[in-house]
């Protein structure tokens, strides 16, 4: 797709999100009046350029993007009706970071609309807990808010000054299923693991 002129610059945005989420909204809601026949195309535009969705009004369906993001986006329903280009990604990765851009081009190649979205995708936040020598017990917190599947195995690992493992959890089993000798009867998960 090609388009010659830029007739709306949208301001530029950031989503900030965590690994594993299950997706992120990039917004781009217009308020101007769009012809019938137009095309939205998103791209990842930094820090390399890659096809993540296209849709042509005048096929009504999304199609034409780069493997890497093959069922992981979808643009809302009536999209141009609604005035919503927003773009959902799913399934989301630290390789997900980057620039996207947005751009609208009317049948002739003429770009109507553009806007930038920034995706910052970190990775799971490390915690710190303080406790000294001695102490009884140091709770190391998880929570989650997402649902998981009924059938999930929860491992906890020491990954330095070595990596070794503390404790692994089958829910399948309903009982820790390993742990390393040193470690072995000083873990414990609560009961209702891994309900949130």
């Amino acid at each position: 797709m090609f388009c010659f002129l830029l007739l709306t610059d949208y301001q530029a945005g950031a989503v900030e999100v965590t690994q594993g989420q299950k997706s992120v909204l990039m917004p781009f809601k217009i308020t101007d009046e769009l012809p019938p026949e137009v095309k939205v195309q998103w791209r990842l535009t930094h820090p390399e350029d890659k096809m993540v969705l296209l849709y042509d009004s005048s096929q009504k369906q999304p199609f034409s993007q780069d493997q890497v993001y093959g069922g992981r986006t979808e643009m809302p329903d009536n999209a141009l009706k609604n005035k919503d280009l927003s773009l959902t990604l799913k399934d989301l990765q630290l390789t997900d970071s980057g620039v996207y851009t947005c751009t609208v081009c009317n049948k002739d190649g003429l770009m109507l609309l553009q806007k930038s979205v920034t995706l910052s995708v970190r990775d799971y936040q490390a915690g710190v807990v303080e406790v000294t020598q001695g102490q009884k017990s140091v709770l190391m917190p998880f929570k989650i808010t997402d649902e998981l599947p009924p059938e999930v195995k929860v491992q906890w690992r020491l990954t330095h000054p070595e990596d070794k493992m503390v404790l692994l959890y089958d829910s399948s089993q309903k009982q820790p299923l390993s742990r390393d000798q040193v470690d072995g009867g000083r873990t414990e998960m609560p009961d209702n693991c891994p309900e949130k």
